[in-house]
């Protein structure tokens, strides 16, 4: 991710899942981003792929 600012890559300090308890619980893959030059942070939340929840 490039920092909106500044234009340089912003590092990545943290990564997760997270759940969505309002959409059954839905689960997500959550990064967190830093630019410490302009102390500048972004989260990303991409849906994960559940393929067994699907094969059901």
């Amino acid at each position: 991710m490039e920092c909106p600012v500044c234009h340089q890559p912003m590092k990545k300090v943290r990564w997760d899942i997270s759940h969505n308890p309002n959409n059954d619980n839905k689960e997500y893959d959550r990064t967190v981003y830093q630019c410490t030059t302009d102390d500048i942070w972004a989260t990303t939340e991409i849906p994960k792929d559940n393929l067994n929840q699907q094969n059901i």
